[in-house]
Formats: structure tokens, C-alpha cells, sequence
């Protein structure tokens, strides 16, 4: 048998295998977990701690097969076989993550998935700051990805602040999301009717190029994009109204995709454009973000059973946590003021108004960029030289 420097023998790949399986279960627990196991750990880590950064389950929901009542589902009567199979949910989250709920009028909510190996929803839901900084609430699990998990996750972010005797701004309470009818409905029902639902600008972007094939000729598809992209820059409500209508006008030959344009983005899901909400990101980004981090930090791209992905979702949560501590250097610090000031906005944008010409001059794998300064919009090679030279 071979020896290493240490007068050690080498592993076998059996023994290395033993090893890693009794490594896992010292530190993940065991590699399965009933509903009933599952109950449990949700009640053992119920307590609201004194630590700031410490996660706690701030609420779960059991229902067994036996005791599951359709009656109880959603409204719109939409039940499938899953409904009569056993449900689970749990939301986690810390006192801190939870503070940044009462400081903000914006929610970020989105589901992530290949985290759990048995393929259950993860949901993650958060606010953005004035520089679009993504800071999350907590991190929940459920069985399921319908309106009655999304209300869930709402009404745990309620219900969490007043347990702090916190309070959240519902009344200017905004929701950016990616235009799923649960997520919206399931908003509307639990804060009110009367909020904005801001559909993220790049998923609909997407969805709309994925329906140009309803035009036939696609020399026209560049030209509806552009259209459709001077209708997201609409400023408020009337001049995008306004704008709808000329749009619809100028494509009306185009049946098919009017047709499927005015359903699914003019007469429901139509929160799209800039003009809808002020100092409110128009894509849901930042949150999404944070999903591949979660993958190649937390989790190292590896799926893990549910009741090992318990602890490492604690890890999670405690990190984001400890990473918002104003006390730390390099906290993530929520900024309630843009670091850009209106002024410098001003100046950048009378300088692109200039047009200067940029000249770009390549010299084997590199390329230097000229352009004139002050009010002058071109440089001549005469310039280039002297500067060259100097």
C-alpha cells in the first residue's frame, strides 16, 4: 500500500466515501425527514432569539393528507391532484433582515429552484434601497408554488413585524415581480387592492420576443421592439395610455401579436412602464441576483435533501444577516439617498447630448479611445498626434 509524506496509508475510495457520509450526517443532520420530523425542527427553532443575526422559524404550516380540506384552497377553484397530497411551509428570517421591512415601500418577491434535491420551491423575498441594493427579508420553503404559498410568505412578513412591534408602510406598498398571477393576486389579496404591481421590464421583454413569431415578417420584429421599448419609457400614466393607443394603430395588420400584446401586457399585466411608480427599479434583477450566489457559495451547485438544506438555509440567512451589521466596516448599508446626485445626472446628460465623436485606434490586442473635450464634438488627427508625442 502506498504511503504519504505523513506515514500514512492512502485512503481507499470506499473509505473516503464512509468518511464523507458520516461528515455529512455530523454536521447536515440525517439525509431524510418526515413531515411529522419536519413539524418538529419547525417548533424547536420557533423562539424569537435575543441575537439580531440569529434566523428562527418565524412560521410553518403543516397539513397532513388526512387533515387537508380543499375547501380551504385557493378561491379560484384551481386544485390539481397536489392538493390532496401532505403540504408543508416555513419561512426564516432574523430580527434585522426583518427591520429593513419597516424602512421600505418596495417588495421583491421570486422563487428559485435546483436547491433541493426533492424539487420543492424556494422563496425569497426582500426590498431594494435608491441605489437598487437588494436586501432580503428572510428565505421561505414550501411544498408548493401556488397563491396560497405566496399569501403565506406575505402574511409571514406582516405578521413577523408585529411581533417586533414594527410596522410596515402598506399603504404606498409596491410589488416587483415577474408577472405571475399568484404572486400578484396573492399581494392584492393580503395588502389591499389598491397597490401598484410593477411587472419587471426584462421578463416581458423576453416574453415578447418570444411571441414575435406571430409577426411573419421578421424584418418588422426590430421595429415593434424598438416600439414597445419607447412604451416602456413612458413618463405616466396618461402619456403611456396615449402611446398604447398610436402603437396600436401603427401595428393594427399585425392581428396575431395585437391581439396577444393587448391581452397579456395593455389589458392585465400592464405595469411595465417606467412612469408607474417613482424611485422603484423596473426589473427584479437585484433579487435574482442573488439566486447563482446562493448556488455557488451556499450550496456549491449541488442539490441537497430537505432536511439537510435546513441547516445550510440557517447559514444562509445568518450570513445576509451579519452582512447588514452597521457595525462592520463593509456592512451593506441601506442607503435611503442615491449616490448619484440630480446634478451630476444633469451634467452627464448634456454631455451625451454633445454626440462627440469618439475615434478608436487598434494597435495589435489593444485600442485606444480619443474624443475631444469641453464643447468641442470632434478631434483631428493633428490633436492625436501632439497628444501622442507629449
Amino acid at each position: 500500500m502506498k504511503q504519504l509524506k505523513e506515514g500514512l496509508p492512502v485512503p481507499k475510495k470506499r473509505q473516503l466515501s464512509s468518511y464523507l457520509i458520516s461528515l455529512r450526517k455530523k454536521y447536515y443532520g440525517a439525509p431524510t425527514i418526515s413531515l411529522g420530523e419536519l413539524e418538529a425542527w419547525c417548533q424547536q427553532n420557533s423562539l424569537i432569539p435575543d441575537d439580531n443575526d440569529k434566523p428562527w422559524v418565524l412560521k410553518y404550516q403543516i397539513e397532513y393528507e388526512d387533515e387537508i380540506d380543499n375547501d380551504d384552497d385557493n378561491d379560484n377553484g384551481d386544485h390539481n391532484d397536489d392538493d390532496n397530497k401532505n403540504k408543508f411551509r416555513f419561512f426564516v428570517t432574523t430580527k434585522r433582515l426583518l427591520f429593513n421591512a419597516s424602512i421600505s415601500n418596495k417588495i421583491h418577491v421570486d422563487t428559485t429552484y435546483k436547491l433541493i434535491w426533492q424539487g420543492f420551491p424556494c422563496f425569497i423575498i426582500g426590498t431594494t434601497d435608491m441605489i437598487r441594493q437588494f436586501h432580503p427579508f428572510g428565505f421561505g420553503v414550501c411544498s408548493n408554488e401556488k397563491q396560497n404559498d405566496f399569501e403565506f410568505i406575505f402574511n409571514c412578513l406582516r405578521g413577523g413585524l408585529l411581533n417586533l412591534n414594527l410596522q410596515m408602510n402598506e399603504q404606498e406598498l409596491i410589488l416587483i415581480a415577474d408577472g405571475a398571477e399568484a404572486v400578484s393576486d396573492a399581494f392584492l389579496k393580503v395588502f389591499g387592492t389598491d397597490h401598484n404591481v410593477v411587472m419587471c421590464w426584462f421578463h416581458m421583454r423576453k416574453y415578447v420576443e418570444k411571441n414575435l413569431y406571430l409577426v411573419e415578417d421578421k424584418a418588422l420584429h426590430g421595429d415593434i421592439i424598438n416600439d414597445i421599448e419607447t412604451l416602456q419609457l413612458s413618463t405616466n400614466k396618461n402619456v403611456f395610455d396615449i402611446a398604447t393607443k398610436l402603437f396600436l394603430k401603427k401595428w393594427k395588420n399585425e392581428e396575431k401579436f395585437i391581439q396577444y400584446f393587448s391581452n397579456e401586457w395593455l389589458n392585465s399585466k400592464n405595469g411595465w412602464f417606467e412612469g408607474l411608480a417613482t424611485h422603484v427599479p423596473s426589473t427584479n434583477n437585484a433579487l435574482e441576483a442573488t439566486n447563482p450566489v446562493i448556488k455557488d457559495e451556499d450550496t456549491l451547485r449541488e442539490r441537497l435533501v430537505l432536511s439537510r438544506f435546513t441547516v445550510v438555509l440557517f447559514s444562509i440567512v445568518n450570513k445576509w444577516s451579519k452582512e447588514r451589521n452597521p457595525t462592520l466596516i463593509n456592512s451593506k448599508k441601506f442607503e435611503h439617498q442615491p449616490l448619484i446626485t440630480l446634478p451630476i445626472w444633469t451634467d452627464a446628460y448634456k454631455w451625451v447630448k454633445l454626440n462627440k465623436a469618439v475615434i478608436s485606434i487598434c494597435n495589435g490586442d489593444t485600442a485606444m479611445y480619443y474624443l475631444p473635450a469641453g464643447e468641442e464634438t470632434r478631434i483631428t488627427d493633428k490633436e492625436i498626434k501632439r497628444y501622442e508625442n507629449c
